[in-house]
């Protein structure tokens, strides 16, 4: 039966609240609504869903499915159950009966299994009776088994699977197979071809004493080899197609391994470990050991696999730390970020960042920002994304610099609620900030060295030593806030008090830890994990989520309440400061925290020296003049030092402001995007009274010359739209539709786009979140159309006739496909199908002696043959 009717048939028999426990699980079935089961059914079975679904199983339910998919065969209807799989699955403490059964109804329950008696979930309630279920059976879906991939479990193919490859390879199977029988081994059956030759090998090695002494007889270092293809059934190694002679003694592990077929050759460099020799090194388990618990907690300074780590300071070296240690470490990290993302903010209205042209802010930009900030490329580069994530730094698309916004709003929060924007912020932003700095895809700097790897198709050259810059688009990563709230649930788990803890401390798990506990919740996402996770740990301990590596009590209420999370952190933050104390060497201390408003007017005034919350700041004339560019006036300047000083005003700090603004403003300067000069004084009297060039920003600084905030390219435009006709000065005005001037009938100007994103920054993607009218909607047009799952199949037809195909293709048989040719006409032919995939179908066909290539939307139906010998069938209509 087809795996997508035998499931259409299994959803129809489930009862609303476990059809809603199948949508929360995969949302992806239900969005946008399926009409009917086989439809949802066959939406079930496409290799994208399944995918989504098995990113989500954790390792034991991964390594069982592995388990299921190799001890059963969905094209013969060869099923398995739990005491059929518990050879296969060798628990650390032992495998109970029943341990796989909850398993396995896990599995069924997210459509990844169909029961083999073709039962209705409903009935399970009866499993008591044959042992708790240990003895109903399943069989995985067959697209499942193509989306595992050809080697599950990291283990290899069949002898027979690989002897059908190609003739060559059946034909070194033979004369293996033949010669272990001269040399005296017991292999049963006949071997003159690659089939036969490879099940008689297949039965030798079942036999209970042939592989201890196949160990014994062979070469040094054999045992060893081996053990390197417990990770990867494929290997590379040269000369493996040289023939071997017999009569030579065989010395080497891998000339000994091909003689005796433990390894197959797949080409003249690769070689593939079959599967019964992968499993006689695992003791015959698939999953040895099989994973059914986390990883516990290594030994003392080891991470999760193993390596060394460094712990934050305050951590012992059991991995855990005294809550005090762990709270300061937070609040420390949180005021000092807040005081960077404040000289962050200062600096850029002072200086916009400047974006490169492919975009992204440069390396030279960040160092500079670095240096003004006093901390490190890195941490700034952080700050840069935070403070984009959070809408406190937008682009300006006139200049391509980012500029601040919302700054004066900001600074006005208190800090608990500073703290709250930037940590939401950082939890919903879809960039992965750590990777700037890291080699680009397709950089030299990220290719494999020379001779690794065959040479790629042509293209363009890689670029030497390209990195991915702060705020690119290289650095956008969808999934990078399901990855946080992932880490901080972990982290939620993981610090939780234990008997390992001592009495009056918390655990403060590694970063291998927390990867290898990530990595046993989802396998499947193990590599993104390991990418991404050190460096989101390192930004939650910026942010004070984590303290000497172990979760603050803000940090895990993050996830569930923002606002409960701050108000923690308010009672814990110490009370800032509204005072400083001037020196008389121009310089200004702050013993603590100041408020917000005080310190940004004090940085207006001020450069900063030195780091941390009792920072030092110097007066100068290029700081006091930047106020006084601002607006500022020494008797406003004097008022906000006399109120805010603890010790008074200096005289030389006086002096330092009345003489600098004494002398501000002798000579003004202004800018002008163009001017008008004409040889009548009244006709510019005209224009600058019509109120329709206001928008111009005319002023006049002559009888006959005027300025003009405008390009001259925009006023030459608009005064010919306002009725006038001037004419372009001989000076260079710009003619229309050159690079520096307006496209001619575009007199639009670019206007700076607050809150825009970057022109380099991605997409989101569809988060699926379904919400309980979506859950409501789907059943209700579940429940209308054919309850028993046999209604119509309309949607589900094409992966019908692909779920054929593919069957066809694994077992070798001939189809009988109805095609419309180009002109129209149909034809039914009788073809060898050979793959299909990127919507074309390669077949033979078995009368012309020929292959082709049809394209997928032009076969009309579908069907199995026998391989009797029939004739080809074709029908012009």
């Amino acid at each position: 039966m087809s795996s997508i009717r035998a499931l259409a048939h299994d959803l129809a028999a489930r009862s609303n609240d476990q059809l809603r426990e199948l949508f929360v699980a995969r949302p992806d079935l239900c969005l946008p609504p399926v009409p009917d089961f086989p439809a949802l059914a066959a939406r079930a079975c496409t290799r994208v869903s399944l995918q989504r679904a098995l990113e989500k199983l954790n390792r034991p339910e991964l390594e069982l499915l592995e388990a299921l998919v190799l001890a059963t065969d969905v094209d013969t209807g060869t099923a398995a159950d739990a005491a059929g799989l518990a050879p296969l699955l060798a628990a650390p403490e032992g495998l109970a009966p029943d341990q796989p059964v909850p398993y396995l109804r896990r599995l069924h329950d997210l459509g990844l299994l169909v029961r083999a008696d073709g039962e209705p979930p409903a009935t399970e309630s009866a499993e008591n009776n044959d042992g708790g279920g240990r003895h109903c059976a399943y069989l995985p879906l067959a697209s499942l088994v193509d989306v595992l991939g050809p080697y599950p479990a990291a283990l290899g193919r069949s002898h027979r699977a690989l002897a059908s490859l190609n003739a060559s390879t059946g034909s070194r199977l033979a004369a293996a197979a033949t010669a272990l029988r001269a040399a005296g081994h017991r292999l049963a059956g006949p071997t003159g071809d690659g089939a036969a030759a490879a099940a008689a090998l297949e039965g030798w090695l079942q036999l209970p004493d042939v592989w201890p002494a196949l160990l014994a007889d062979a070469p040094p270092k054999t045992a060893d080899l081996l053990e390197r293809f417990r990770s990867s059934p494929v290997g590379a190694v040269p000369d493996a197609l040289r023939p071997i002679d017999a009569a030579e003694p065989l010395r080497q592990p891998v000339p000994w391994l091909l003689a005796h077929g433990l390894l197959v050759p797949l080409d003249n460099t690769h070689v593939e470990l079959p599967r019964a020799v992968g499993l006689l090194l695992r003791g015959g388990a698939v999953a040895a050991p099989w994973h059914v618990r986390p990883p516990l907690a290594p030994g003392p300074g080891a991470s999760g696999d193993g390596s060394s780590v460094v712990r934050s300071s305050g951590a012992d070296a059991s991995g855990t730390v005294r809550p005090a240690i762990r709270d300061n470490a937070a609040f420390s990290a949180v005021a000092e970020t807040l005081r960077l993302m404040s000289d962050l903010l200062g600096a850029a209205a002072r200086s916009p960042i400047a974006t490169l042209r492919a975009g992204g802010v440069g390396v030279r930009e960040v160092r500079r920002l670095a240096e003004e900030l006093q901390a490190g490329t890195r941490g700034t580069g952080w700050l840069l994304e935070l403070a984009a994530a959070a809408g406190l730094l937008v682009l300006d698309v006139d200049t391509s610099r980012w500029i601040p916004h919302g700054a004066e709003a900001y600074a006005a929060l208190d800090r608990h609620r500073q703290w709250q924007l930037l940590a939401t912020a950082w939890l919903e932003l879809g960039r992965a900030p750590s990777l700037a700095g890291t080699p680009t895809v397709g950089s030299a700097t990220s290719l494999p060295r020379r001779g690794t790897e065959k040479a790629a198709t042509a293209g363009p050259a890689p670029v030497r030593g390209a990195q991915i810059n702060v705020l690119a688009a290289e650095a956008a990563r969808p999934d990078a806030p399901s990855v946080r709230r992932r880490l901080l649930a972990a982290l939620t788990e993981l610090t939780q008090p234990t008997a390992r803890g001592q009495a009056g401390t918390v655990p403060a798990p590694s970063s291998g830890q927390v990867i290898a506990y990530l990595g046993w919740q989802a396998p499947r996402q193990q590599r993104k994990f390991d990418r991404l996770v050190p460096g989101m740990l390192d930004e939650a301990a910026r942010l004070g989520l984590i303290g000497s590596g172990a979760l603050t009590a803000f940090g895990a209420l993050l996830l569930d309440d923002p606002a409960a999370a701050a108000e923690l952190l308010a009672d814990a933050l110490p009370a800032p400061l509204a005072h400083f104390m001037l020196q008389g060497d121009l310089t200004a201390v702050a013993p603590g925290y100041l408020e917000p408003a005080v310190a940004r007017q004090l940085q207006e005034l001020s450069s900063a020296e030195g780091q941390g919350p009792a920072a030092i700041h110097r007066f100068s004339a290029d700081s006091i003049r930047r106020a006084l560019d601002a607006g500022r006036d020494a008797p406003g300047i004097l008022g906000f030092l006399e109120r805010h000083s603890a010790t008074g005003v200096p005289q030389p700090l006086r002096y330092l402001v009345e003489d600098t603004a004494g002398r501000h403003g002798a000579i003004r300067v202004g800018s002008a995007g163009s001017y008008l000069r004409g040889e009548d004084p009244e006709l510019l009297d005209d224009l600058l009274a019509d109120p329709r060039a206001a928008g111009l920003g005319l002023r006049r600084l002559a009888p006959t010359v005027v300025a003009a905030s405008a390009s001259a390219a925009d006023l030459l435009a608009s005064l010919r739209s306002l009725g006038y006709s001037p004419a372009p000065d001989r000076d260079g005005v710009p003619a229309l539709g050159s690079p520096e001037g307006t496209p001619p009938g575009n007199t639009e100007r670019s206007a700076r786009t607050e809150g825009a994103s970057p022109p380099s920054s991605a997409v989101t993607t569809n988060p699926w979140q379904l919400t309980e009218e979506d859950l409501q909607a789907q059943l209700e047009l579940l429940h209308g159309s054919a309850a028993d799952g046999a209604g119509r199949a309309g949607e589900a037809e094409p992966l019908l006739a692909l779920e054929t195909l593919r069957r066809a293709i694994r077992l070798k048989k001939r189809v009988r496909m109805g095609i419309v040719d180009p002109h129209g006409n149909h034809r039914r032919e009788i073809l060898q199908p050979l793959s299909v995939g990127g919507g074309r179908l390669r077949v033979a066909d078995p009368d012309r002696g020929n292959e082709r290539v049809v394209p997928i939307h032009r076969v009309m139906d579908i069907e199995l043959v026998e391989d009797t010998g029939t004739e080809k069938e074709q029908t012009d209509g």
